[in-house]
């Protein structure tokens, strides 16, 4: 998968698994929607910088939020499959990725490439760096020392 599809799946699997625990726990509704960013739909001059990121989370929070105020075709249309196939089944992360890369595909800009990338509004803290869902990138010492067994020495006095 290129980067973009990497971002994509990492987006809208991120969306399945709060979806589930919402479903699960409907508290966590609020919680969610007091936490995920509400980019504005203007807000990112695609002349001028990569909305790659911008486009995510707009689709990550119509997905979060039904109410949502996107009147983007695309945001409406991909937040309404993902909402369909998930009154369906759980949706497998394959699933979604296929989901994904249909959405890197038909919203994709020449300017998603400018080295400049629209953040305002884009960082959703509270979700994790999906490192373990990419095994084939190759490790270097951080993700060694991640997935590495952890041998506790006893204390010497």
């Amino acid at each position: 998968m290129s980067p973009f599809q990497r971002m994509a799946v990492e987006f809208l699997e991120d969306s399945r698994v709060e979806y589930l625990a919402m479903r699960e726990y409907p508290g966590l509704r609020r919680t969610f929607l007091a936490l995920h960013p509400i980019p504005a739909e203007d807000a990112c001059d695609s002349q001028l910088e990569s909305g790659v990121r911008h486009r995510l989370t707009m689709l990550s929070r119509a997905v979060l939020d039904v109410e949502h105020p996107y009147k983007n075709a695309h945001i409406v249309e991909f937040a309404q499959r993902f909402h369909q196939v998930m009154q369906h089944s759980d949706m497998s992360t394959q699933e979604m990725a296929d989901i994904a890369i249909s959405f890197i595909a038909k919203t994709r800009l020449p300017s998603d490439n400018l080295a400049k990338i629209h953040f305002k509004d884009t960082v959703i803290d509270y979700r994790d760096d999906n490192r373990q869902m990419w095994r084939f990138i190759e490790e270097g010492s951080e993700e060694e020392a991640f997935d590495e067994q952890r041998k506790i020495e006893p204390a010497r006095s």
